[in-house]
């Protein structure tokens, strides 16, 4: 039986196989990653002149805009903008404003003019790279509409897509090896190696939407932000059972490598301390981003050094009573309230404050006198007063036992 020619397999196990296969494959050179990116342009270019050059598609087009909602539309609708290089520091704020801008004066032009404009249309959607989900989205929907106008563009706008990408996957596998180079930084923490492979892949697959070759930046500089920035927001998501938001993981991950980078020279609470004065942050803060990365405690897990006694069995709640102290207490409350109905008002009125009947809190002798306008030995009086009328009444035999 003869070997076949190959990828040597060492073992069966999928993470090596996978890593054996991206180390084998030849990485291009990054001219040739500049002019596959600058191909994705030229075809997403296409795209929009297909949309142009039919009218009825461009009103399809401001139809899906406004039935987007509103927050986050330019997310789901552009990737980016193509801006010269002095305007590129695009944040998603501007991009949204940018397509708004565009498809308001879409709209103003298709309004205005009575006959189809191609080369006009062209220029207003020309500044947008629009996102290749919503590029399939749209023809999907031209294509629900049944035109049999628009079949040009259905299959321009196919080719175009089906270019986008196949450039897409020659990029994506130019920069498997980053993807692996950077899951390895978090393989020891709580999601498996090929899972943080796969989150890094969807960082890359938004980074090569984004990215503009015209800015001179390197493919894999830009990517590299993106592909550990999917990882931390996987990881922050998915890799715990109790899960924090991703502003407070990432917090918690800022505070712990300063914390290790001010060595062990200084005692624990002196490095919070240093650690708050570095980040601008108070100690509380510190001790809260902290405890967010320690692992979940099972109440049901046995105690170390017991015999079946577990975390669960030693929590008591103090503000928590069992169900017959509760009957006890409402049935009290209910004997209370009805005793106080036969006290006069100011004496029942004493009363409540002073015990916190019916209240909030209870109050002492100076805040009732202040209160009710006499002095503290007048309130006083007044309660023994009220006391002594509550003991003499005969209603009160169930409460005879507090009340001594």
């Amino acid at each position: 039986m003869t070997k076949k020619a190959g990828l040597p397999m060492t073992s069966n196990d999928p993470t090596e196989l996978y890593l054996v296969t991206i180390n084998a494959r030849p990485v291009p050179d990054q001219e040739q990653q500049f002019s596959w990116a600058r191909a994705i342009d030229l075809e997403q270019q296409r795209y929009n002149r297909a949309i142009a050059d039919d009218a009825a598609v461009t009103a399809i087009l401001l139809e899906c805009y406004v039935c987007t909602a509103p927050t986050g539309r330019a997310g789901r609708i552009v990737a980016r903008g193509l801006m010269p290089a002095a305007e590129s520091e695009l944040t998603s704020e501007r991009t949204g404003l940018l397509l708004d801008e565009c498809m308001r004066k879409l709209n103003d032009l298709v309004s205005a003019s009575a006959q189809h404009d191609a080369q006009a249309c062209y220029a207003v959607l020309q500044p947008l790279r629009l996102r290749t989900e919503f590029m399939v989205d749209l023809i999907a929907v031209v294509e629900s509409h049944g035109l049999s106008k628009s079949a040009n563009f259905i299959h321009n706008a196919k080719r175009a897509v089906k270019a986008i990408g196949g450039l897409t996957n020659h990029l994506v596998q130019a920069n498997q090896r980053m993807v692996a180079m950077l899951a390895r930084k978090y393989r020891y923490g709580p999601l498996p190696f090929m899972d943080l492979v796969q989150e890094g892949n969807l960082g890359l697959l938004r980074a090569i939407e984004r990215f503009d070759p015209e800015q001179g930046t390197r493919m894999s500089t830009y990517a590299m932000w993106w592909i550990r920035r999917a990882m931390v927001y996987a990881i922050a998501r998915q890799g715990r059972d109790v899960r924090p938001s991703v502003a407070q993981y990432w917090e918690a991950r800022q505070v712990a490598r300063t914390l290790d980078s001010l060595g062990s020279e200084q005692q624990p609470c002196g490095k919070h301390a240093a650690t708050a004065d570095r980040l601008g942050i108070s100690v509380d803060i510190v001790h809260r981003a902290l405890v967010t990365l320690l692992p979940p405690l099972a109440l049901d897990a046995p105690l170390a050094a017991t015999e079946g006694i577990c975390r669960m069995d030693i929590l008591v709640d103090a503000l928590e009573s069992g169900p017959e102290a509760r009957i006890v207490n409402d049935d009290m409350r209910r004997a209370v309230a009805e005793l106080l109905t036969q006290l006069p008002e100011r004496q029942a009125r004493i009363l409540q404050m002073r015990f916190g009947i019916g209240v909030r809190d209870d109050c002492t002798l100076e805040q009732i006198a202040r209160q009710q306008g006499v002095t503290r030995e007048r309130i006083r009086q007044l309660e023994a007063q009220a006391l002594t009328s509550l003991r003499a009444l005969s209603s009160t035999w169930a409460l005879r036992g507090c009340l001594n």
